[in-house]
């Protein structure tokens, strides 16, 4: 997919028109789960049976076949799925209700000091970096700990400022 996106897009650039234009992302999402062989292969693909498609067939398999010839460690990490290890906050209570209670606090803890400064709560801490962070903490849930986790996870300097030291006592009450 990479590889056609990449040709799409100097095809686009040569041709000063929006990418989609040339070739929808459709097109190459079918083309890479197709994975054809053979320019007919891929000219058999209904985008790409297309009059204005078949005169460009020698681009786009020069760019399937350019893929195909990467090397493992050359390919795009693979991602997809659910690759965020943390479970929905639903199915906390059934799969570790010390960590749910952990979440119910410091849920509470950014509501209460997004009141205080009137701001969404959404806006002082992601609710994914409060999940993460609830999920697994860091042992021991020291501020300077809770602090260097919130900003590995991705929040702010002025978010960890605020937020890190009632986060900490949170994950302290056990």
């Amino acid at each position: 997919m990479r590889a056609l996106w990449r040709a799409r897009d100097r095809y686009a650039a040569e041709r000063d028109v929006a990418p989609g234009r040339l070739l929808p992302d459709s097109a190459i999402i079918s083309a890479a789960r197709a994975n054809p062989r053979r320019p007919a292969d891929l000219v058999a693909l209904p985008v790409f049976g297309g009059p204005r498609q078949r005169r460009q067939t020698a681009r786009w398999f020069a760019a399937i076949t350019e893929a195909r010839d990467l090397a493992d460690n050359d390919l795009p990490p693979i991602t997809g799925g659910n690759s965020d290890p943390v479970p929905p906050a639903s199915r906390w209570r059934d799969r570790s209700p010390e960590a749910a209670d952990r979440l119910a606090r410091c849920r509470a803890v950014v509501v209460e000091l997004a009141e205080r400064h009137h701001v969404l709560a959404q806006n002082l801490l992601a609710s994914d970096i409060v999940r993460a962070l609830a999920w697994e903490p860091p042992t021991p849930p020291s501020e300077d700990a809770v602090r260097a986790r919130l900003a590995q996870l991705g929040a702010r300097p002025w978010q960890v400022d605020l937020t890190g030291p009632g986060l900490a006592q949170a994950l302290c009450t056990e």
